[in-house]
């Protein structure tokens, strides 16, 4: 399973006894444990008792790995439209403030039909392995291994040697020169590749900063990915091919939609749980007809991607007509849509409400494009996240939206 340390792993399985403690309350163990040690409160408030068992000081420390990273997932409360399967954002702004609103309208809910539960936030099942819970435990000490790095802390074989310790400075896998962790994470020849990655997530931070660009972990493995493809014949190892994100028939460009079907394109720019969310409404015309832009709060950019599909399908039953395209660059959105095994806690409310509400269209098709073909989408979810959109865009459009209109209208000739 790629288990290191026994330490930490031992910390995960104990979690997973809690896990199932709390997922089968009934169950004979679960009753005898409540009995003991919380009989009148709930295991998360139970106090450490000063006489308890190694059995229960072991379940505690397994409490306090599933603390950080267990959520609620609700199902039934009079704050949420049932409907739509979203939370009525009026009464919320009425009852809390702001702040709060915000954030319990970031709570994902669960489909309709299913009770609140437990899930767990580091896995997109919600269901809590040994596995997930180990990787979450081992992240802290990755940030440990950069710390002890930045300090020159490492025990390379240059600091064993300044600390007397019998050993030759050079490299153990190149032998060309002195072991220094500068050489073992930059210059060493059989780890070039650890470089290459830096400098490929240094530019895309820096690209994020100043130009706006929405970082996409798919589209960076895939550039690390090529550059280490160009070093191939100078490494030892061979690199696995990683597939393509998107179908040979994928579409490169915008193309309009048959005469009588609208066309909605969708995107969204995500930071630190801010989406700003985009529908742009087009007919065979190329006409911009309606669309959305607005900014709302979510855990994740996939969360955010469902959240603007299902506001492209409330605004196409608003509009009023009955054959819909809609075409998103989400690889994983379009999939759960086609998937009936799809699993993903964060957006599976949103996934199954988009299903009933498309059930009313005559005809509706969810397709999966490139980038470059949802330019025009891109460009005003960009524009809101720098917050220079105006209210009235759709009547009042962006000069960089009408150069892409443009283009695409070429299309449509």
């Amino acid at each position: 399973m790629g288990f290191r340390d026994f330490k930490l792993f031992n910390l995960a399985c104990l979690a997973k006894q809690v896990w199932r403690l709390l997922k089968n309350p009934s169950s004979l163990w679960a009753r005898l444990i409540k009995g003991l040690y919380f009989s009148h409160s709930s295991l998360w408030s139970a106090p450490a008792a000063s006489r308890g068992s190694w059995v229960w000081q072991s379940l505690l420390a397994g409490r306090d790995v599933l603390k950080e990273g267990i959520r609620f997932n609700i199902a039934d409360a009079d704050l949420i439209d049932h409907s739509i399967l979203q939370w009525k954002s009026p009464l919320l702004s009425s009852l809390f403030n702001e702040a709060d609103a915000c954030m319990i309208g970031s709570i994902p809910i669960a489909p309709l039909g299913n009770e609140d539960s437990l899930v767990w936030h580091f896995d997109n099942s919600g269901l809590y392995s040994v596995r997930s819970g180990y990787r979450f435990l081992v992240q802290p000490k990755i940030r440990v291994f950069l710390w002890k790095a930045m300090r020159n802390a490492l025990p390379v074989r240059e600091n064993l040697a300044k600390r007397s310790v019998p050993i030759h400075p050079s490299c153990p896998i190149c032998t060309a020169d002195i072991e220094t962790i500068e050489h073992m994470l930059f210059w060493c020849d059989m780890l070039e590749l650890c470089a290459i990655t830096c400098s490929i997530i240094w530019k895309d931070r820096n690209r994020a900063i100043f130009e706006n660009y929405q970082l996409n972990p798919r589209e960076l493995a895939l550039r690390i990915h090529a550059s280490l493809l160009e070093l191939e014949q100078a490494l030892t190892i061979r690199i696995p091919p990683i597939p393509e994100t998107f179908p040979p028939s994928s579409t490169v460009s915008w193309n309009p939609p048959p005469q009588g079907v609208l066309k909605l394109n969708f995107d969204v720019a995500y930071n630190c749980q801010v989406a700003s969310i985009v529908v742009v409404v087009r007919n065979f015309k190329v006409e911009i007809i309606d669309g959305v832009a607005k900014q709302v709060i979510r855990a994740n950019s996939l969360a955010g991607e469902a959240q603007t599909l299902l506001e492209a399908v409330l605004l196409a039953k608003n509009i009023g007509a009955t054959s819909f395209i809609f075409e998103s660059d989400s690889t994983l959105l379009i999939s759960a849509l086609s998937d009936p095994l799809f699993t993903n806690w964060h957006i599976r409310a949103s996934v199954a409400a988009i299903k009933n509400i498309t059930t009313c269209f005559r005809e509706v098709q969810f397709s999966l494009i490139k980038r470059q073909a949802n330019k025009a989408a891109d460009c005003v979810a960009k524009l809101l996240f720098k917050n220079s959109l105006l209210c009235n865009w759709i009547y009042n459009l962006p000069s960089e939206l009408c150069s892409i209109l443009s283009v695409d209208g070429l299309g449509a000739s």
